[in-house]
């Protein structure tokens, strides 16, 4: 393994850092478990080949599973950050409505955090909505 270590060093140590996040329970990772076969560099390294480029590291498809042959894959990070498990929920969902929209990510959460609108509210009403115009010190309701 030694060789392998020296020859593919940073395969080895995202290899390492995937391991010890797993055996560790980091954070977020306590449910998550590395296969038999892959706590062996080698079998790691025969399964995933060499890393692509700098830009890519490790990533599991199903954010919910663990790190298996069959479940990981190089990525790169805005990949990686389309594959988060908070974007399996429904409030990413509706996130991601409101900026097809044209709605931040910003102006969605004001509106559901601050304005108790509902992520379905938050992510159609039109950017020009808006329930007061402000004119001076008094406010008036938009007929």
């Amino acid at each position: 393994m030694t060789s392998l270590k020296l020859q593919y060093p940073q395969e080895w140590n995202i290899w390492y850092n995937m391991k010890w996040r797993c055996l560790k329970n980091t954070p977020g990772y306590s449910d998550v478990t590395v296969c038999k076969d892959w706590l062996d560099f080698k079998q790691f390294l025969a399964d995933m080949g060499p890393r692509p480029s700098t830009k890519y590291s490790i990533d599991r498809i199903d954010p919910f599973g663990n790190y298996e042959a069959s479940n990981c894959r190089w990525a790169t990070q805005s990949e990686q950050c389309n594959n988060k498990r908070w974007h399996h929920s429904e409030r990413a969902r509706y996130t991601q409505i409101a900026l097809s929209n044209g709605i931040s990510k910003n102006t969605f959460q004001y509106r559901v955090r601050d304005r108790n609108m509902t992520f379905e509210e938050a992510a159609v009403t039109p950017l020009d909505y808006s329930p007061r115009l402000l004119h001076g010190n008094r406010c008036k309701v938009k007929k």
